[in-house]
């Protein structure tokens, strides 16, 4: 049995497994907020609870862009009497956070197709049990 980092054979010829280099995650913005970008992004929370569902994904989005700095201008509406306003800023809390410590979750949307089902004489047949 070969152990992490052995040299393997394939096909006749020796190869060396690539060395794990983790990349350190990106800074998040961690200098604090000016006192104008305080002020947009408290104009940003509340338009967390606009009528207009695009007006309130736009905020969530330019919210997240400040990154780590906006955490604390978050965690004051983290109580809010508005649930949708509780729920998008426990949401960007979330993917601060995430980003910040490099464990982002990858997203799926758009970048997977769905495998296609198979077909027997233009019928859609079920796949085979488990083995």
């Amino acid at each position: 049995m070969l152990r992490a980092g052995e040299d393997r054979q394939f096909d006749g010829k020796m190869i060396s497994p690539k060395p794990k280099t983790e990349t350190p995650p990106e800074p998040v913005n961690a200098k604090p907020l000016t006192p104008e970008q305080t002020v947009e992004a408290e104009k940003l929370i509340g338009l967390l609870s606009d009528d207009d569902f695009k007006v309130r994904q736009k905020a969530s989005g330019k919210l997240l862009a400040l990154g780590a700095a906006v955490i604390p201008v978050l965690r004051k509406h983290a109580k809010d009497d508005d649930p949708e306003v509780r729920n998008r800023v426990a949401a960007l809390l979330k993917k601060i956070q995430e980003k910040k410590s490099g464990h982002e979750k990858p997203s799926l949307r758009g970048n997977v197709a769905a495998p296609k089902p198979p077909m027997i004489e233009g019928k859609i047949r079920a796949p085979a049990p488990p083995r």
